[in-house]
């Protein structure tokens, strides 16, 4: 007996044409829109970039022109399997049908041999239906998007300089999101009724089915063409307009992919110096990229940069970078230390302006915590900028680092690192912040005073010190987070000095107090970090890895420690807090 089903289900199959059909439709629909956005967009879009963003569009509508078409190519072939899956049905229930006469005349005959003339004749008109199977058609609905071209050598256009209006870029890239979102739920939606057309649906034979995939990445496709078009229109609203080089816009456009260093630094080297602050206000982790680059291999590139002509202190390009790149060129080891002074001098100066324009115009009844933290911001700014100031007869003071840490970070020369016989680090401890810098570079100026002409001296406030455990209960003092990423911090200025100044100075002294002992325990254990004399003052205390000297990378060590002294004492010591003296140690 055979079997008068099959596992199709009509109605479900018609759903699935039909969402075939309007996600097709949809495409089409958008494809009218999209275009309208991109010669809107063109509009004040000129040059090769303009090419190159015309270029990708018309790939774009090509590919949703391809699956616009192959959606509904599959349509018909579900349509046709409808089709034939009814007339199999029939075919199958006419055998059945014709199988069951013919069992009732087998029945007849058997029970009355000598009757079944008539069944006979009747027999000769009633023949079998077909045996042969309708069989349904095979799908097969493949599609695979075409990568657009986002460069100028990709899409074969020469190079050059580009102008766009970015508004008229936010217009299409607002529109092509949107559409590219609508587009995704429509991909879900028929995804779900795929499914249920799988299962539902399996007498259809289902041999390669890629179009779904290919949906999916022409989404992706899409969205990386969004992201490209958003940093090309962040570019131009960064450059206030005018014109922008391709390989400005081609490193902006395609920062997310990986760069080697070297070819970051070439890219400063040869990127339009009016170009450089765009580049890295679009693409920050440029600068991320640039504070990993080893020291050695910045001042290389620093000086192939160079050299100055006419008796400038550096070349046109150096001086491009201290100017378009003042937080970033400041703070970057292997440069030399006039070049960050002039840079970090510079981002002061604004930020001081900066933050007293803001406070001038934040309502005092604001927001509390805010309005305390630019408060403290701008006390550690005032700060820095007078411990700046030196008094006649004494070696200049050079702001070698400033970060934009709240409070700041900082470190003050005193003496010129860039030509000094030796140098000595001072490193504060617990409760020191640049709120009171002055404090520090003039502790670091006493030390400073006391050492042979030539030597200089940094005030160094390079970590987040641990807060003092009277005034707020913290005891982050008592573990060794801060002093890790301290000693990461003092490993990296060090690294910085011995790529400018090589082997013509000794190797650094360094002088802690306190909590910064510990920090400068942590920098000297590491094999990459060696010290001249390390001088220790009022020890919180070393690592735990840290037995004796030999663990430390120092040529020699000692170590002060001041005794509280009572006021009738005549032994020497420090008289205890509240009687008049509170110093601990030579630079306190």
């Amino acid at each position: 007996m055979v079997m008068g089903t099959i596992r199709f289900d009509d109605e479900v199959a018609a759903q699935f044409a039909r969402k075939l059909v309007a996600v097709a439709d949809v495409l089409h629909s958008q494809a009218l829109v999209r275009g309208a956005a991109a010669e809107q967009a063109m509009q004040d879009f000129e040059g090769p970039f303009a090419q190159v963003f015309w270029f990708a569009h018309l790939t774009q509508a090509s590919n949703r022109s391809r699956l616009d078409a192959a959606l509904f190519e599959l349509s018909e072939v579900v349509l046709t399997a409808i089709l034939k899956a009814r007339q199999e049905r029939e075919r199958l229930a006419e055998v059945e049908a014709w199988e069951a006469r013919q069992a009732e005349r087998e029945e007849r005959r058997r029970l009355d041999p000598t009757g079944g003339a008539a069944s006979d004749f009747l027999e000769i008109f009633d023949r079998p239906p077909s045996e042969d199977r309708i069989l349904p058609p095979t799908i097969v609905a493949s599609y695979s998007p075409q990568e657009p071209q986002r460069t100028s050598a990709g899409a074969g256009v020469p190079q050059g300089r580009t102008s766009a209006d970015p508004d008229r870029l936010n217009v299409f890239l607002s529109d092509a999101r949107q559409a590219d979102e609508a587009l995704r739920m429509e991909l879900d939606a028929v995804l779900a009724v795929f499914g249920a057309f799988r299962e539902a649906c399996s007498w259809v034979p289902l041999e390669s089915i890629s179009v779904f995939g290919g949906f999916q990445q022409l989404l992706g496709i899409s969205q990386l063409h969004s992201n490209w078009i958003e940093q090309v229109s962040l570019a131009f609203a960064a450059a206030g307009g005018g014109l922008l080089s391709s390989p400005t816009l081609e490193m902006v456009a395609t920062g997310g992919q990986t760069r080697t260093d070297q070819s970051v630094l070439d890219l400063l080297s040869s990127v339009p110096a009016d170009e450089i602050a765009v580049l890295f206000k679009t693409r920050p982790e440029l600068g991320a990229q640039l504070k990993r680059i080893p020291a050695t291999d910045v001042n290389a590139w620093w000086t192939r940069l160079g050299p100055a002509e006419d008796g400038a202190r550096f070349s046109a390009r150096q001086e491009a970078l201290i100017g378009g790149l003042p937080e970033v060129i400041g703070n970057l080891e292997g440069v030399p230390y006039g070049a960050r002074a002039q840079a970090n001098e510079s981002v002061l100066r604004v930020r001081i302006k900066a933050l007293k324009d803001e406070l001038a115009q934040e309502p005092t009844d604001g927001d509390y915590a805010k309005l305390g933290s630019m408060q403290e911001d701008l006390r550690a700014l005032e700060d820095i900028a007078d411990s700046l100031k030196v008094r006649p007869g004494l070696d200049g003071r050079f702001l070698i680092s400033l970060t934009d840490d709240h409070p700041p970070l900082a470190a003050v020369s005193i003496g010129d690192l860039d030509t000094a016989t030796n140098v000595t680090y001072a490193v504060p401890g617990m409760g020191q912040t640049t709120t009171t810098m002055t404090s520090w570079v003039k502790a670091s100026q006493n030390v400073q005073s006391m050492l042979p002409t030539g030597n200089a001296v940094v005030a160094w406030i390079g970590y987040q010190t641990p807060p003092n455990v009277t005034e707020t209960a913290n005891f982050s003092v008592m573990d060794i987070d801060d002093a890790v990423a301290g000693g990461a911090a003092l490993a990296s200025s060090v690294h910085g000095l011995s790529a400018v100044r090589g082997d013509s100075i000794p190797k650094p002294d360094v002088v802690a107090h306190s909590y910064g002992t510990t920090v400068v325990a942590v920098a000297a254990s590491r094999s990459d970090v060696e010290f001249g004399t390390f001088v220790s003052l009022g020890s919180a205390g070393l690592p735990d890895s840290v037995d004796s000297v030999s663990d430390l990378h120092v040529e020699g060590m000692y170590a002060g420690q001041a005794r509280n002294k009572l006021w009738f004492e005549e032994e020497s010591g420090d008289r205890r807090r509240g009687w008049d003296v509170t110093t601990a140690g030579i630079i306190m």
